[in-house]
């Protein structure tokens, strides 16, 4: 869900030092915190928009009725 740099920044577990390394670059780098920002955004838009979650259940429902048929 995450690439590493464009859409957020990942870390190691337990690697705290890495982590505040992290914060600090976005708290200094307002261009590169945007642009992370935006392609969240359009990240989270493309994937988990209503019209997907939808298609998602829907398409589980067809899966059931059509096992349930089958049985």
């Amino acid at each position: 869900m995450i690439e590493d740099g464009v859409t957020g920044f990942l870390t190691p577990i337990g690697d705290s030092k890495k982590l505040a390394e992290q914060i600090a670059f976005l708290l200094h780098e307002e261009k590169v915190r945007k642009s992370i920002g935006i392609s969240a955004l359009e990240f989270a838009t493309h994937h988990w928009s209503l019209a997907n979650a939808i298609k998602q259940v829907l398409c589980l429902y067809h899966q059931a009725i059509q096992k349930k048929q089958h049985e």
